[in-house]
């Protein structure tokens, strides 16, 4: 996965043939369409295991009491791997989403749970002023994530959506945790 999203960044994905991908990745054209029936699936793919990597990081968070730290890997992590990967990439793997009327995985039981634990320990916590229900602010938060990101991929990369998005965060949950705290629990580290 790692070479292919290297092409696309050297190379431009339109670009980049299928062939060019299964040279890299050393499988033949058969094996590739076998398990990826389209080029933007490899994008697809490479976002799922982004987000997954976020999953298993963040619950080595909770488990270590940190829920901010949770919070802030389990909702940029998608903004960052797109900033890293620019926003033409990106622009392609929600297109292709939302054409093929499918879903990010960012709505999947799994993670609006963990993102709704999170909330619920910083509720109880007192670190942020929200009182509502975790599972609505943790949709409303994986909305304006997937939000900020599109819209960042769509403008060109105009405006930073990592620090757009931790405003809106800490407006949404009413964060009152000091600066300073709040600025270590973020994570400087691409997903």
């Amino acid at each position: 996965m790692e070479s292919s999203m290297r092409l696309f960044k050297e190379k431009g994905y339109d670009n980049v043939s299928i062939g060019e991908i299964c040279k890299a990745n050393e499988i033949s054209k058969p094996t590739f369409y076998k398990y990826i029936p389209a080029k933007e699936l490899v994008l697809v793919e490479y976002f799922q295991q982004v987000r997954q990597d976020a999953m298993e990081q963040a619950r080595q968070y909770m488990a270590e009491d940190r829920p901010a730290a949770a919070i802030q890997k389990l909702l940029i992590c998608m903004i960052e791997a797109a900033l890293e990967l620019g926003p033409n990439l990106y622009r392609i793997y929600w297109s292709y989403l939302l054409r093929q009327c499918a879903e990010s995985d960012c709505r999947t039981s799994d993670l609006k749970h963990l993102v709704a634990d999170a909330i619920a320990r910083l509720q109880e916590k007192g670190e942020i002023l929200s009182k509502g229900n975790p599972e609505k602010l943790a949709m409303v938060l994986l909305d304006v994530s997937e939000g900020f990101g599109i819209s960042w991929a769509m403008l060109d990369g105009c405006f930073d959506p990592v620090e757009k998005y931790q405003a809106s965060v800490r407006e949404v949950l009413g964060v009152v945790v000091t600066p300073e705290k709040y600025q270590n629990a973020k994570l400087s580290a691409a997903c």
